[in-house]
């Protein structure tokens, strides 16, 4: 199985897991005692109403800030003792049909299991809880959340505050989205632009540049993507620092003597709210010439999205966020623009231009996604235009960078 990437509070590395081994290591090590954000539990009792209820308090509780449930590990005075398993059957479905029939609104978990070496249907099971965008959830008509160690009512004065802040960050966010090019220090309007913005739920709980400890954008891009590009700008051209009111940013090398971006301009800001926000060409002239058609590359817009969602979970993977996201691409002066591949194959006919002036996608994602699954969200944000460039049964379902570039359908 591939590993487990636990989270266990803010500043605090996120915990791989992929053997019953690793489990007992941190058990023992104290790493998966009771927290602000880790319930433990030896067993579930036996399915009945109040049972059930029980278990929705203790999943709706973590929500707010996001953690893990671990069935499996006997809870030894608030410490993690020994890990002994449980048995697995119907544990999964159970749990399934709490968070959705028992929990208002529905919280949507993820359940890995670690099984017990020569035991056959006893293990671990892991239940992740994001923090929630529509957190905090009601159980039996109150609203729960945590304590130190343990699940407690929220009072109405906190689920006040946490349903202004949800809605104040939720709100808003196609016009923010749409307003990137005016923050964009690039100025160039002249040819399409890509922009994505990537936003958490909630806002990190310290400044991002401070949880970076120091760190250059360009460190950090270089931890977090995790392919070789084949596009032009590319991630490894973050090599200038722009100094930004908002956070950490980066942009590829000034192109002139005289100040002047070109057109391969690519900026990324790292917000010390958590929101990263990416600005790269999108549309670029298909060879040298002044009168060169303009293209989409579509390997290019992949590859940006790809990176700009991988850096994202990468520094929520190390400010400790985990919880949902709003990420938006936004693609402008695209009528009238074919794919370039239109500019090598023969069948120029077969790619239409593109029928629209901007392409606007939203998603909702979670860090877990982001980090470890990436081509699944790239895949949401990219098909529409992909679709409307007439590449989509070409570069669809998306795997990950570069394979593409090997596609002949």
């Amino acid at each position: 199985m591939a590993a487990l990437s636990l989270y266990l509070g803010p500043r605090k590395a996120r915990l791989k897991v992929e053997t019953w081994g690793d489990l007992v290591l941190a058990a023992n090590a104290g790493v998966l005692d009771e927290t602000h954000w880790v319930e433990l539990k030896e067993a579930v009792p036996a399915s009945n109403k109040p049972a059930n209820l029980e278990l929705a308090k203790d999943l709706a509780s973590l929500s707010v800030e996001g953690g893990v449930f671990i069935v499996g590990i006997e809870d030894d005075k608030g410490g993690a003792g020994a890990v002994v398993g449980t048995d697995l059957t119907g544990l999964e479905t159970r749990i399934d049909q709490v968070t959705g029939g028992r929990i208002s609104p529905p919280l949507s978990v993820t359940l890995d299991v670690i099984l017990k070496p020569d035991t056959p249907g006893v293990g671990v099971l892991v239940v992740t809880v994001p923090a929630s965008e529509v957190a905090p959830h009601m159980v039996d008509g109150q609203y729960w959340g945590r304590g130190a160690q343990r699940k407690r009512v929220l009072s109405d004065d906190e689920v006040r505050r946490l349903l202004a802040d949800r809605q104040a960050r939720s709100a808003g966010f196609a016009e923010r989205l749409r307003d990137a090019p005016v923050l964009d220090p690039s100025g160039l309007d002249e040819l399409g632009r890509l922009y994505l913005r990537i936003e958490p739920a909630a806002a990190a709980s310290e400044p991002v540049s401070d949880l970076l400890a120091g760190k250059h954008v360009l460190e950090v891009v270089t931890a977090a993507v995790q392919f070789r590009t084949q596009w032009s700008p590319s991630f490894g051209s973050l090599t200038y620092n722009v100094p930004h009111p908002d956070g950490l940013a980066a942009a590829s090398l000034i192109a002139s003597e005289t100040g002047e971006v070109g057109d391969a301009y690519l900026f990324l800001l790292l917000g010390d709210d958590g929101t990263v926000q990416l600005s790269s060409p999108a549309v670029q002239r298909y060879g040298r010439a002044a009168d060169a058609p303009l293209a989409v590359t579509p390997g290019l817009v992949l590859e940006m999205l790809h990176g700009g969602l991988e850096i994202a979970g990468h520094v929520a993977t190390q400010t400790g966020y985990q919880g949902a996201w709003r990420v938006g691409l936004f693609v402008t002066k695209l009528r009238g623009v074919r794919a370039s591949q239109a500019y090598y194959e023969t069948s120029f006919q077969r790619f239409l231009p593109y029928p629209s002036d901007e392409y606007v996608a939203e998603i909702q994602t979670t860090t877990r996604e982001l980090a470890e699954e990436t081509p699944a969200a790239v895949e949401r944000l990219a098909k529409g235009l992909l679709r409307g460039l007439g590449v989509d049964r070409r570069f669809l379902p998306y795997e990950e960078p570069g394979e593409f570039a090997l596609r002949s359908h």
